[in-house]
């Protein structure tokens, strides 16, 4: 399954005024097309168009950047490699945006336990079971700490090791083994360009298990970084494991 999640601002729509307030309109349309061993875009796989309406009470709400509207599309794909394209159309003006993502979906039907993809995360609740994702993969300096998500699919009660790993993306090839990183002091880790390395041990039931770490940005510099979900079992021996590219970025500067 692959989830296409969009965040428009209010600030990107025409909104037009209605006697309750303020309405305005998007279509959403997501293609994704194969991508070739030589890194050449082949057929469609999957089109997708869904319908938004927003509606606010205020004019004010209509020109609050921070205010938007977020969707999610769950797309059935198989493993592979894609080039996903995204166009948002607004419904009053016409006017489009669009963006190109490439993306592997990896295959986790194979062994006992699977790992899905982790998601970067603004806000989480356990108890209330709500989140807000981070569209886009760009976390605020503003921000004291963000999420990371997953899920784990176990076949029989499994105990498991999650080690998180976050690596300057200029310093992912120079990165040490988990192992060794796992033994070296916080400050040691830091100067190899590895802020975040940090291993945890989750008792996985039959069935899907959602698991969530806290990251803070306090030690994180403005820059690009490469998020690593590594999935052992208690001898160490690797089950599986997945990336996640991100950045850091100062915000509210022109």
């Amino acid at each position: 399954r692959l989830d296409v999640y969009t965040a428009v601002p209010n600030t990107s729509l025409r909104f037009l005024a209605r006697e309750a307030g303020f309405e305005a309109s998007y279509a959403v349309t997501v293609e994704v097309y194969a991508l070739g061993d030589d890194g050449e875009q082949q057929s469609l796989v999957v089109s997708r168009t869904f319908e938004r309406d927003v509606a606010v009470e205020d004019y004010d709400d209509t020109q609050e950047s921070d205010r938007e509207d977020r969707a999610v599309q769950s797309l059935e794909v198989g493993p592979g490699r894609y080039v996903v394209e995204v166009a948002i159309e607004d419904g009053s003006s016409g006017r489009t945006l669009s963006r190109e993502v490439g993306h592997v979906v990896r295959d986790v039907t194979s062994g006992a336990v699977a790992l899905s993809d982790p998601m970067l995360l603004r806000a989480y609740d356990p108890a209330a079971g709500t989140a807000t994702p981070i569209v886009g993969a760009t976390v605020s300096t503003e921000d004291e700490a963000f999420w990371v998500s997953y899920d784990l699919h176990a076949a029989v009660s499994t105990p498991v090791q999650v080690t998180y790993v976050v690596t300057e993306q200029s310093r992912v090839r120079e990165r040490p083994s988990f192992g060794a990183l796992l033994g070296l002091a916080p400050r040691q880790q830091a100067d190899l360009g590895t802020p975040v390395a940090v291993t945890e041990r989750l008792d996985l039931e039959p069935g899907r298990t959602p698991a969530a770490f806290r990251i803070a940005t306090e030690g994180l510099q403005v820059g690009d970084y490469t998020l690593t979900v590594r999935l052992a079992t208690p001898e160490g021996a690797l089950i599986a494991e997945a990336d996640k590219r991100f950045a850091v970025r100062w915000m509210g500067l022109d």
